[in-house]
């Protein structure tokens, strides 16, 4: 019975670093897009610049 409750307890561990690392990886990809698309907006607004 005692095996039985730390198994338990480690896999609802696991499915919480599981769901965790997937968070992070959903949220460091929106950051890094908003980062290229900011990014890109800049240098639009720069050659716009240079051109007029």
């Amino acid at each position: 019975m005692q095996i039985f409750y730390i198994r338990k307890r480690t896999v609802r561990w696991l499915i919480t670093i599981l769901v965790v690392i997937v968070l992070a990886i959903i949220l460091w990809r929106m950051f890094g897009l908003d980062a290229q698309q900011s990014q890109n907006t800049l240098m639009v607004a720069q050659i716009d610049r240079i051109i007029n």
